[in-house]
């Protein structure tokens, strides 16, 4: 992320990953300026208003916009066959224990498939943060009592589909807040 500040043109947002690039600006004809000496460069593919950006997606409504990864849970749950399962109402069960030791093992590499795009799930679903963090513990050793909580945040995916970050519109940018809610349990 390379981020250019100018006092008289506001501040300029460039991400960078690979061969894709995100610009951002509070001034439009800014980004229209570099867009075409870029242009003059490279040979470059304009899309234009962003709707899709590493797996994350973007969709603008009245009330915001919104970003969300519904695509991506979906492919989840095509990559581990657990579409058309049985949804959970929570991500975890609030007595879960999980220990090191226990029944039989499980496929460690497929293990760390579901831990791994569940911690890439987190960008959008913050709130799972401690769950996937949970499973993440065992991903040396995994048991089938692991891949059970695993496959019980899969499972409540499938229920939250369209869920996703709200940046509602506000009339006056100077009241925007962000607001963070934690339950420390």
């Amino acid at each position: 992320m390379y981020v250019k500040h100018s006092t008289n043109r506001g501040t300029l947002l460039v991400c960078l990953y690979v061969d894709d690039l995100l610009v951002t600006r509070n001034n439009e004809s800014a980004i229209t300026n570099l867009k075409s000496s870029k242009l003059k460069e490279v040979l470059m593919t304009d899309l234009e208003k962003l709707s899709y950006f590493l797996g994350i997606e973007l969709k603008r409504t009245e009330e915001g916009n919104m970003m969300h990864q519904s695509k991506y849970v979906f492919n989840i749950l095509r990559k581990f066959n657990v579409q058309h399962c049985n949804i959970a109402k929570t991500p975890s069960e609030t007595s879960m224990k999980l220990q090191k030791d226990g029944n039989e093992e499980v496929n460690g590499i497929m293990y760390r498939g579901i831990v791994g795009s569940l911690r890439y799930l987190c960008s959008t679903r913050p709130y799972l943060v401690f769950c996937v963090g949970l499973i993440r513990r065992y991903m040396m050793n995994p048991k089938m009592s692991h891949l059970l909580a695993a496959k019980t945040i899969i499972r409540y995916m499938e229920g939250t589909l369209n869920w996703g970050v709200l940046f509602p519109n506000h009339k006056d940018d100077k009241n925007v807040r962000i607001i963070r809610y934690s339950d420390v349990d």
